[in-house]
């Protein structure tokens, strides 16, 4: 698969290797403003604590999708400077992509939803 990165530069990376880091949808800017996966009053619900299981389905697979894609954008990125740094940066976030998933699969209620959220923070991605 070849991307084209915001500095004009080509990156060409494997099926598998995209299909590995986003179990989600592709996408150039998951931001949930611009990805239409939620609307304002989805998020202004969930931070007013009147999500229904529904809604928080929504929202727990927009922060995996969220993470998976700020993942590979920052992996490509990586991998134009220096393939090494890349594979690391890949592998630190593995556990909490690999969490994301899991969680993304459990009963959606507040407690796991907030868990994601959490998750996302300590690793410094912020979907909100």
């Amino acid at each position: 698969m070849k991307f084209v990165l915001l500095n004009g530069k080509t990156i060409e990376i494997s099926d598998a290797k995209v299909r590995e880091i986003v179990t989600t949808a592709l996408t150039s800017n998951p931001f949930w403003m611009y990805s239409g996966i939620l609307t304002k009053d989805d998020v202004f619900d969930f931070f007013r604590g009147e999500a229904n299981e529904q809604l928080l389905e929504k929202i727990s697979y927009y922060i995996l999708f969220y993470v998976e894609n700020l993942v590979l954008t920052g992996y490509l990125i990586k991998l134009i400077e220096d393939p090494t740094e890349a594979e690391d940066y890949l592998n630190y976030n593995k556990p909490l992509l690999e969490e994301l998933r899991k969680l993304n699969k459990s009963k959606k209620n507040y407690e796991t939803v907030n868990k994601m959220v959490r998750l996302c923070l300590k690793y410094g991605f912020d979907p909100f």
